[in-house]
């Protein structure tokens, strides 16, 4: 099963940002099993910018749980799940340090949907999320928002798995 993952963060990839949102949804490969998010208290500011990109302001984090009060949750989410994300190497590292902070070893196996994409998806101009859901005509109803990006790489994640006719994808998952 897949565990597709966004998270928004406070601020650029760097080792003080924090996630202020996350959002995962569980996929057998039919259905959707399970669907979670939340706004997360990053417990320091959110950049400017990135108030702008995604909306999310202190204000309507202040009061929400932790990643710590949170963390239980996701790790039950994700645990015996392929940890998928569009651009898995943004999204992964964060979540893990986000763990590494509450003193937990988070380790799972990964798809990033942008290289399989790639693969299985060919032709496409770009690959970005924004770009390939405007190629597929797939709709992101929130677009950098956690939950909106998940529901639109589940989409994409089906047409992955539909042009996959000689069962390669798991050839893309990375172990550690």
């Amino acid at each position: 099963m897949f565990a597709i993952i966004d998270v928004e963060t406070s601020g650029n990839l760097n080792q003080k940002e924090r996630i202020t949102e996350i959002a995962i949804c569980v996929f057998d490969g039919l259905g959707v099993v399970e669907t979670f998010e939340s706004l997360v208290n990053p417990q320091r500011s959110i950049d400017p910018f990135v108030r702008k990109i995604t909306g999310i302001t202190d204000e309507m984090v202040r009061d929400k749980p932790t990643f710590k009060e949170l963390a239980q949750q996701i790790w039950t989410l994700t645990n015996g799940n392929i940890f998928t994300a569009h651009n898995a190497g943004f999204d992964f590292p964060i979540v893990r340090r986000e763990f590494q902070s509450i003193g937990i070893d988070f380790q799972r196996p990964r798809l990033c949907t942008v290289q399989a994409a790639r693969k299985f998806i060919p032709g496409m101009d770009k690959y970005g999320l924004e770009n390939l859901c405007k190629q597929l005509r797939i709709t992101n109803t929130a677009p950098h928002r956690a939950l909106g990006d998940v529901m639109a790489t589940l989409e994409v994640l089906k047409i992955i798995i539909q042009n996959d006719q000689r069962n390669e994808l798991r050839k893309l998952v990375k172990i550690n």
